[in-house]
């Protein structure tokens, strides 16, 4: 069982072992979507701002959340734009759980972040976003979810594949190929801003633009 603390080791030196051959995947995704202006329009976002030390690409954008009705991983309705009428950071990515990819990475990169929020996390939520719905009950997204020992602040959400799919197109993460999907992060910073970090980012990273955003509530 793959727990938290297992989590922290991957993303801390054991992703050159045990999840090696999920980072070959993303690097040969990436690589593959280097050119292809299809790859999400990156750069029509906005302006790409100095990084920190870490890889991902960094983009400030708005993105208004649809109406779409969603179910979590416990069984209770939700939709996402109801949900972000209430402030505060959300961290947002999508997954699906027969993921043999980059999907461990990107939830393990979560649970570690958890991690590293120490109290502040008692104010953040964590999405993840099944893009698999029509394998992706909210049963098995409970096992998923306990992989991970995932706090309470952390929801997984999946729904019908027309509703998961307006969520995916709302936030540009609509991709072509399941198992080509792209390792995505996104921040809500407040409103309609979120930001947007694309490719491989450390939890020490996000924690930090975590709490940014939490400053500037």
């Amino acid at each position: 069982m793959l727990t938290r603390r297992l989590a922290v080791w991957g993303l801390t030196g054991g992703l050159a072992g045990g999840l090696a051959g999920g980072a070959a995947f993303l690097a040969g995704a990436q690589g593959a979507r280097a050119h292809d202006a299809h790859a999400h329009g990156a750069h029509a976002h906005g302006a790409q701002d100095p990084a920190p030390a870490s890889p991902a690409e960094r983009f400030e954008v708005r993105y208004a959340a649809p109406a779409a009705p969603l179910v979590d991983h416990h069984g209770a309705a939700a939709d996402l734009a109801t949900e972000l009428a209430r402030g505060g950071p959300v961290l947002m990515n999508f997954i699906f759980t027969t993921c043999p990819g980059i999907c461990p990475m990107l939830s393990a990169m979560l649970a570690a972040t958890a991690d590293a929020l120490g109290p502040d996390l008692a104010t953040v939520r964590l999405w993840s976003v099944s893009i698999d719905p029509d394998h992706d009950t909210p049963e098995r997204l409970a096992a998923y979810a306990a992989l991970y020992d995932a706090p309470p602040q952390w929801r997984f959400f999946t729904g019908a594949p027309g509703a998961v799919n307006a969520v995916r197109a709302a936030f540009d993460a609509l991709d072509d190929v399941k198992m080509a999907h792209r390792a995505l992060t996104l921040l809500r910073l407040r409103g309609d801003r979120w930001l947007r970090l694309e490719g491989d980012v450390t939890p020490d990273r996000l924690a930090q633009e975590t709490r940014a955003a939490l400053a500037g509530a």
